[in-house]
């Protein structure tokens, strides 16, 4: 079944690539086939995803991030993602909020896709037309989210086996529901990860299914309130100065607005020599540098800011796109206080911020 979803696709993409090659085609013709190869590569590219998401989960490669989150931010990230699948196939979604913040630990972009996994498969296997249910609610000491739907429905023996990898449902003979059914494998390790349980129910072909997920409250956050508004600088306190380095000049542009946003002066550098200059001609309190820089990286710049007289004491933050455990240690190696993945989330760097701005200042301290 693998080797067949994962040939499927190449076979338009051949046809389309060697009727291109016969000869002279008008505009249509070639706008018609273009669109096939990519609709295809598309197809093939989000398998290829899924087949090396499933190996990392299934090794423990993957790194779950915890942070205090309400839960029903999870759900609304999830319905935007899928939304443009829920009006495409013409489906109602039904969303029954919770009127209190139910807080977890865990990590936003793993319960997103866990969530919106279960969106998609019920949008996917839900004929058009069709009524998608979106729950969640307290039980207990858990926070309860259930996706339902009125589609195909599942036997007693899909049921068993639903979370297995490559189980999946018949399909119809176009294979339009398509995919490599790893995606339920994936959402239950991540579940099982974030010490949770998840359950599959349907009464049997045709009747619909109903996912639940169950994950734990974090106690003594049951009053919590809604996550506030990101920090601003401290009225009474100095003014910290920030610098952002980055290459992308629009990643730049926007963090630099963010900062700015919080109340601190800031300045941007997009070239990492040109930065170093301007941070031993005018030392900055925090830098906020990219990794992936071309020249001197990341680590090499903040490197020499360490060995540097001017910079030595400044507190440096690396805003990357690298996660993994490793790529934290190869950063505090190299001198970095902070570690942000990207995109950052604003209310956690205008929290760094602010205990910064109000933390004194000795000489020889580092953020």
């Amino acid at each position: 079944m693998l080797a067949h979803e994962l040939r499927n696709p190449l076979a338009p993409i051949m046809v389309a690539a060697e009727l291109l090659g016969t000869g002279v085609h008008d505009a249509e013709w070639v706008q018609r086939t273009g669109a096939v190869i990519l609709r295809q590569v598309r197809h093939l590219t989000g398998m290829v995803d899924d087949l090396l998401d499933v190996s990392r989960v299934t090794r423990g490669l993957v790194l779950i991030e915890h942070e205090m989150i309400d839960l029903r931010t999870i759900l609304a990230q999830a319905v935007e993602q899928v939304n443009p699948l829920i009006e495409t196939r013409r489906h109602r979604l039904e969303y029954t909020a919770h009127d209190a913040p139910l807080i977890v630990s865990g990590d936003t972009k793993r319960l997103v896709q866990v969530v919106a996994n279960l969106l998609n498969n019920a949008a996917k296997y839900t004929p058009p037309g069709g009524l998608l249910r979106l729950e969640i609610r307290r039980v207990g000491s858990c926070a309860e989210v259930a996706v339902s739907d009125n589609g195909i429905g599942m036997s007693r023996e899909l049921i068993a086996r639903a979370f297995e990898l490559f189980a999946q449902a018949e399909r119809t003979a176009d294979r339009a529901r398509g995919g490599l059914g790893i995606g339920l494998a994936v959402v239950k390790r991540l579940v099982d990860l974030h010490g949770g349980s998840i359950a599959a129910h349907s009464e049997g072909p045709g009747q619909g299914s109903r996912f639940t997920v169950r994950l734990p409250l974090v106690a003594g956050m049951d009053d919590a309130p809604p996550e506030d508004a990101p920090a601003k600088a401290p009225a009474d306190g100095p003014v910290l100065d920030v610098m952002v380095v980055d290459d992308n000049h629009d990643a730049a542009e926007m963090l630099s607005m963010m900062v700015e946003s919080f109340g601190y002066r800031v300045r941007t550098e997009f070239d990492s020599n040109a930065a170093l200059g301007a941070a031993l001609a005018s030392p900055a309190d925090v830098y906020l540098l990219d990794i992936g820089l071309p020249e001197l990286d990341g680590y090499e710049l903040a490197r020499r800011l360490r060995a540097a007289p001017e910079t030595a004491h400044a507190t440096l933050v690396a805003v990357t796109g690298y996660g993994r455990e490793q790529d934290r240690r190869t950063a505090r190696e190299a001198g970095f206080d902070f570690h942000f993945v990207k995109p950052v989330a604003p209310a956690a760097l205008a929290a760094l911020l602010c205990d910064l701005a109000q933390a004194p200042r000795q000489p020889g301290s580092r953020g």
